[in-house]
């Protein structure tokens, strides 16, 4: 493949094209390959014989002599793509270790988790419904009602949210708030969730008792 030095040089200067003859083979240099991946895609396309060996040799020389022997930088023409900063995914890793210690019945530890999962991503909505959950553990109700105000804050749809605070106003028996989130959050859940059926039952549960 003619890629050499002066073979982009002479495609930069825009020459209409070179024709050389050397040992009975033939090298053809067009204008307007701007990478080396349209060079290929054009070879492929047109099946042209180009030079190799003592002929590269002779073009590279040439595009030397007329001062045209430049090279792009490999980032101008096939830059790779960045690697992912690692912090990106370090928010991932905390709100997953917060998830599993709440579960083991270690809100204290998966509270710090969540905190340092939204100081690095404090635009998810989820990781503050998952913090409210765990406030409510560790009976704040008003601290979850505040980070679950959040989540619905930066996603109206977050039925995390809507359930956690739903039942934070319970616990303070807020029965016509926690009704209204439980209401809502029927709205997102699919009709085939399993959790359907528990959530219009703390629904009916609340609406009764907001009656009395």
């Amino acid at each position: 493949m003619a890629t050499g030095t002066g073979f982009l040089g002479l495609a930069a200067a825009g020459w209409p094209f070179v024709l050389l003859w050397v040992g009975g083979g033939v090298g053809v240099v067009t204008q307007g390959f701007a990478s080396r991946s349209t060079l290929l895609a054009e070879r492929a396309r047109r099946s042209w014989w180009l030079p190799t060996g003592a002929g590269l040799a002779v073009v590279a020389a040439l595009a030397l002599v007329f001062g045209v022997a430049k090279t792009r930088p490999l980032s101008t023409v096939e830059a790779a793509p960045l690697e992912p900063r690692p912090e990106n995914q370090e928010w991932a890793t905390s709100n997953g270790r917060g998830k599993v210690l709440a579960a083991r019945g270690d809100p204290e530890r998966a509270l710090a988790e969540f905190n340092r999962a939204i100081s690095l991503n404090p635009g998810h909505a989820v990781l503050y419904a998952n913090r409210g959950g765990v406030r409510l553990q560790l009976g704040d109700r008003q601290g979850a009602i505040v980070d679950c105000s959040r989540a619905i804050e930066l996603d109206p749809h977050c039925v995390e949210g809507l359930l956690n605070r739903a039942q934070a106003r319970k616990e303070l028996a807020d029965w016509t708030g926690a009704s209204d989130d439980y209401s809502r959050s029927l709205e997102f859940l699919h009709p085939s969730d399993l959790l359907r059926e528990a959530v219009s039952m703390r629904l009916e549960d609340a609406r009764r008792k907001a009656r009395q």
